[in-house]
Order: structure tokens, then sequence, then C-alpha cells
């Protein structure tokens, strides 16, 4: 569920004739997070713009291995008719035993499939890998690259969001899944450009 001061975007894949009062979702940020949520949006037949300031190559090349566990797959399973589920298996690798250790290495607590009633724990795959998956799932101008957040204000219909090449677009819910920029412009009134810098934290 996303909310603002105004309505609320309830996303129920359990009702064959979903309801809502939103028609347009402008998302913030190409990561994982706002990727997801733009397909989720079109399989609910709400319209998706979403906005990345780096270039596509950037926004695709983070670092690391992101592993998906059950709890997140059920919903990847419920998108594009589990298309994107499917794909995740086929280029990923299953997690089949997992745990958490002390320094010194002793295990403090492992899971295995046979505790949560599952074949496996989930699937690790390349961030580069998972986010070219999430924007392959969405048509082709969903995804606008190069184009930084600006300031957004309210309107009688919704809210207008403002960019830094001079354009402006207009929906009924802005998402940050970028949270920085938003979150600096709504909190602190400070302009993007000379908010600090957050560290990405492992989980």
């Amino acid at each position: 569920m996303l909310k603002s001061d105004r309505r609320t975007l309830i996303i129920d894949y359990s009702l064959s004739n979903n309801m809502t009062l939103v028609s347009k979702v402008i998302i913030i940020g190409g990561g994982i997070g706002g990727l997801t949520l733009a397909r989720a949006c079109l399989d609910v037949g709400i319209a998706v713009e979403l906005y990345e300031k780096r270039d596509l190559d950037a926004m695709l090349s983070g670092p690391g291995g992101i592993f998906i566990q059950r709890n997140a797959l059920r919903v990847y399973k419920l998108l594009r008719s589990g298309q994107i589920y499917q794909r995740f298996y086929h280029s990923g690798g299953k997690i089949l035993k997992g745990g958490f250790f002390d320094r010194q290495g002793e295990p403090l607590y492992i899971n295995a499939p046979q505790f949560i009633g599952e074949e496996d724990l989930g699937v690790c795959l390349l961030r580069p890998e998972l986010q070219q998956i999430l924007l392959e799932a969405l048509p082709e101008g969903t995804v606008r690259t190069g184009v930084a957040f600006e300031k957004f204000e309210d309107t009688d219909n919704g809210i207008r969001v403002f960019f830094s090449d001079g354009r402006t677009v207009e929906g009924d819910i802005l998402v940050g899944a970028d949270v920085r920029p938003l979150f600096t412009t709504l909190v602190a009134n400070t302009p993007v450009s000379s908010a600090p810098s957050v560290p990405p934290t492992p989980w």
C-alpha cells in the first residue's frame, strides 16, 4: 500500500477487478525497488513513468550479489504472470543452506529448506543481472535515464514533478525509490546537489 496525503494506492492481486483511485504513478529511482514497483503498477492497469538520474549503463552496474529470499520471491511470482520469478531461477543460483555466524565462524543460526517447507531458501543473482531482468519486464519507454529529480509540488488533481532538464510531469502519486533526494527535499528543504551522501548498507 502506498499513501499520499490525498489518496491511497492499493495493489491487491487477490481481486480480479481491482479498483483504484490512482491512474498514474511517477517513480524516482531505477534500482530494484523502483523497477519492481513499476511492474506491479502496470500489472494492475496503472500507468507509470520511472526516472533515473544515472545513464542506463551506470544504473545497471551496481556491485555485489543479491539474495532474494522466499518472502520476496512470492511477490515476484505474482508479477507478470510469474515470468520474472522464472527468469530469476533460470539466471541465478538456488540457495540451499544459510545462516549467521559469530566472529569466530561458529554458527549462530542455520536455515535449510525443510524448515520452511520449500525446495530452497531463495535465489542469488548479481545485482546488474537482477536489474536487467526487471528492466526487460517493462515496456520500452517506461524508464527514462539521465534525468535528475529536482522538486515537486501539489496540484488540484495530484502532483507535478520537476526535473533537471527542464521537463515537468504530472501524476497522482510520486514514489521515491531513490530515497535521499526526495527525503532531503521534503524534510530538510536542502538542494539535492548539497545533500549528504549515505553509504549503502548490507543486510
